[in-house]
């Protein structure tokens, strides 16, 4: 009897082992989020879209996310030196660490410079941009190409985007490396840049369109989470991407289709 039971218990802890996550108590995860709206913010109450997403993504298969809403090179050395975060992001699809893994597309958004209306940059090549100052963000890699070519171009570090857009304000650079949505979001919500917004628009010819992921440790819960994360944004609206705008080929003034 004493056999029949322990057997029995063997089963049954088997058999919840194997139940979909969803049907079990809630997880939490804990993950390293880098401040970069609209995507990811501690400046809105669904901590932006991507953020949001991934929130309700991860409920449907039984998971609670916990979010520490970092600058971006922060949230990325709190997740490679802490063993508690279990991953970082959004990112763009380009290697940032050892040891981590990037999942399949989120979202997407094109890359390229914003500039001053009256002052736009003309290029095709990486060569084209040697007179200009390029203002880029600390800890930001964009794409292979472009950051090899940074190395020989005149580039100016500032810790955000936002300080960059001030500085191309300011005369200080003359076109900013960014994110098509992040510029259009800090044009309406910084309350510097919004009082120039109609003087910056988006260069015509950008860098490329990125896939937007997120990161997590090369183990074997990390796995678990990210299977769990794509699996979950099968079963989520949408919808909400839809406020990730999409600049249209050959036009130099953008900022309408926000």
């Amino acid at each position: 009897m004493m056999r029949f039971a322990g057997a029995l218990l063997s089963l049954l802890t088997l058999l919840m082992a194997a139940q979909p996550v969803g049907a079990s108590a809630s997880r939490r995860v804990h993950v390293a989020v880098c401040e970069w709206p609209p995507f990811s913010t501690r400046n809105t109450e669904s901590g932006g879209i991507v953020l949001a997403l991934m929130r309700e993504a991860l409920a449907t298969q039984g998971y609670v996310l916990d979010a520490d809403v970092l600058p971006w090179k922060r949230a990325i050395d709190v997740a490679e030196h802490d063993t508690s975060v279990i991953g970082f992001g959004p990112t763009y699809d380009v290697d940032l660490l050892d040891g981590f893994f990037q999942t399949a597309a989120i979202a997407s958004s094109p890359i390229g410079f914003a500039e001053l209306k009256d002052k736009p940059i003309a290029w095709r090549d990486f060569s084209d941009l040697a007179p200009y100052r390029i203002g880029v963000t600390l800890g930001y890699r964009y794409t292979n190409d472009f950051d090899a070519a940074l190395k020989k171009l005149d580039a100016d570090v500032a810790p955000s985007d936002e300080l960059s857009l001030r500085k191309l304000v300011a005369g200080r650079v003359d076109a900013v490396v960014i994110d098509y949505n992040a510029m259009l979001y800090l044009l309406d919500h910084d309350p510097v840049l919004r009082a120039s917004k109609e003087t910056i628009v988006f260069n015509p010819h950008i860098l490329a369109t990125k896939d937007i992921s997120f990161t997590f440790r090369d183990t074997a819960e990390g796995h678990l989470v990210a299977s769990a994360l794509m699996e979950g944004l099968k079963h989520v609206d949408l919808s909400i991407l839809r406020r990730v705008a999409t600049p249209r080929t050959g036009e130099n003034d953008l900022r309408d289709q926000h």
